[in-house]
């Protein structure tokens, strides 16, 4: 006489066949990669893992996000930070459908275990090479010296809004950030906007940021580095 499996509340563990991302596992670091915020990730000057557990149910959806689980804790290597785990359950709560799991031919809810090993520099995503030689502790932060103001903030701030076109929508307000990399020589690379408001908003983030002169790039051991910098556009009536 065969199982029955109540596929709605059993959580089976292990399974006969893996839920799978779509595209696989190089794919599932690409999305993450793509999508989490690594100044908050890398910014903490913490050194360990946070461990994230959910839970992909038998329509492929992701629930029950949990970091640092009761059991994770005894590890050596976590660490807990609330502004890390709130950034990494975000980018989980994203992600797409997965291939549920199966056991028995049907489809069964299973639990995924992530480690996140921080600072975030061991990038495992085959098209992020760009990231991996990146400096996350720098002596001296990228600056940005073109144009007045008293600090870089102001300085790219004042440089943003010189250059800035107003899209036509007026039912959208809010903030773009725009992530992009300083390489060594100062000129700016791999664009990316990870904070949307509205497409011709982020349009016209990501145009503006792409205008902006070289920046002075950031220093470690007396020597240039690449690093990343994160730019906030605000799209606000005042």
């Amino acid at each position: 006489m065969s199982q029955e499996i109540d596929s709605t509340q059993l959580i089976i563990d292990p399974v006969e066949l893996q839920a799978e991302f779509p595209g696989g596992v190089d794919s599932l670091w690409c999305f993450f990669e793509n999508t989490i915020s690594y100044n908050i990730l890398n910014s903490r000057n913490l050194k360990g893992k946070i461990y994230t557990r959910f839970v992909i149910d038998t329509c492929g959806n992701v629930s029950q996000i949990e970091t640092n689980p009761e059991f994770a804790l005894r590890f050596n290597e976590a660490i807990k930070d609330s502004i890390i785990e709130k950034e990494i359950k975000r980018v989980i709560k994203l992600m797409p459908k997965w291939t549920p799991a199966t056991q028995m031919g049907k489809k069964v809810k299973m639990g995924y275990f992530l480690p996140i090993k921080i600072p975030y520099t061991d990038f495992k995503c085959a098209r992020l090479s760009a990231y991996s030689t990146l400096c996350w502790d720098a002596d001296t932060l990228a600056d940005f010296d073109f144009g007045n103001g008293k600090s870089k903030d102001e300085r790219v701030i004042n440089f943003i809004f010189s250059k800035l076109k107003w899209p036509s929508q007026d039912d959208c307000s809010g903030k773009v950030f725009v992530q992009c990399i300083v390489e060594s020589d100062g000129k700016l690379s791999n664009f990316k906007v990870i904070r949307r408001l509205c497409p011709d908003f982020d349009n016209e983030a990501l145009r503006v940021v792409r205008l902006m002169p070289n920046w002075t790039p950031a220093i470690k051991n007396s020597k240039q580095v690449r690093s990343m910098v994160v730019i906030p556009i605000k799209f606000v009536l005042e």
